[in-house]
């Protein structure tokens, strides 16, 4: 079992030093990199950014339905919302969100490698 592991660790490794040691042509890769990262990260902010305002506009909504009282004033409400949405929900939101987005573009780069025969 250990054999069979150590095998292919070696395995991994050398075609890892071969990738990076001997690249055909660099420029081409950097700039095919960079060209992923921009479709991947930055194109995916609009969607972030749209599900985001939403989020922030129902749990205003919902805070200040709950908390109806003469003895909480309205900057508290504004408070507990922003405190809410920054802490907990936005971290945890955004990373659903940008895993479900960059794994349907990184899914939909492969199904569209696999029909023109990459």
């Amino acid at each position: 079992m250990i054999k069979v592991f150590l095998e292919h660790f070696g395995r991994v490794v050398l075609m890892l030093r071969d990738s990076f040691s001997k690249p055909e042509n660099a420029q081409v890769y950097w700039k095919e990199f960079m060209e992923q990262c921009n479709d991947i990260g930055i194109r995916s902010l609009p969607i972030v950014l749209i599900i985001s305002v939403f989020l922030g506009m129902v749990l205003t909504v919902q805070t200040a339905y709950q908390l109806v009282s003469p003895l909480v004033p309205k900057p508290v409400i504004a408070g507990i919302v922003r405190d809410s949405v920054i802490l907990e929900l936005s971290p945890t939101v955004i990373c659903i969100v940008l895993a479900g987005v960059v794994g349907s573009k990184i899914a939909s780069e492969l199904g569209n490698m696999r029909v023109s025969e990459q």
